[in-house]
């Protein structure tokens, strides 16, 4: 006796679901070329699913990247975001590519719409923070290093980027906290500022 229409599809189901998983954990790996194989399985079997879609794309832009085919990598991360204009990672993944680039421009604003779209993500945060460091927009550099500052305090060389910020659009105030705390993390054998990062 066979399967139903929607024990079928529920079958197929779990076993993209399966060849997801794998393909994830071959990523991680490092076995890329494995987890194309298996993202593209997925889709074959449940081309409807919206997000492996969007996985299997970004997975070829980031492998592309990888091999240093970058103009390559950012079309893909291009076609990502207009084919899934409500996705965080695709437009993410195409401001870093973008601000590698040397666009800063482009950067901020594909990095400034994955923040809309999911606001709070350090380490977009943290890339858009630089965009604007890039193109001398201090300012509003500085006001993204604080928030992030206070969704994640200890995290290493927040502080000494705010700190450098400040010191290239002279604004002193508050600044001997903050090299307080600069230097009583690098004091403690935390990784707390860069090179340069205090003068």
């Amino acid at each position: 006796m066979g399967l139903s229409q929607g024990q079928a599809a529920a079958a197929a189901g779990a076993t993209a679901q399966l060849h997801v998983d794998l393909a994830q954990s071959l990523r991680s790996l490092g076995r890329g070329d494995e987890a194309t194989r298996h993202f593209e399985r997925a889709v074959a079997l449940q081309p409807q699913h919206a997000h492996w879609r969007l996985l299997a794309l970004l997975h070829r832009g980031l492998m592309l990247e990888e091999q240093g085919r970058t103009q390559e990598a950012m079309a893909l991360f291009e076609q990502a975001t207009v084919s899934f204009p409500d996705a965080a990672d695709a437009w993410a993944v195409l401001g870093v590519v973008q601000s590698h680039l040397a666009e800063p421009d482009a950067a901020q604003r594909s990095l400034a719409r994955a923040l809309q779209l999911m606001p709070g993500r350090i380490e977009v945060m943290e890339r858009f923070a630089r965009t604007l460091v890039d193109t001398k927009s201090y300012e509003e550099a500085a006001l993204v290093y604080e928030q992030m500052l206070r969704l994640e305090p200890g995290r290493p060389l927040l502080a000494s980027w705010l700190l450098h910020v400040k010191y290239l659009m002279g604004d002193w105030l508050n600044i001997h906290k903050l090299q307080a705390q600069v230097l009583a993390s690098l004091q403690g054998g935390g990784h707390a500022a860069e090179p340069f990062g205090l003068q």
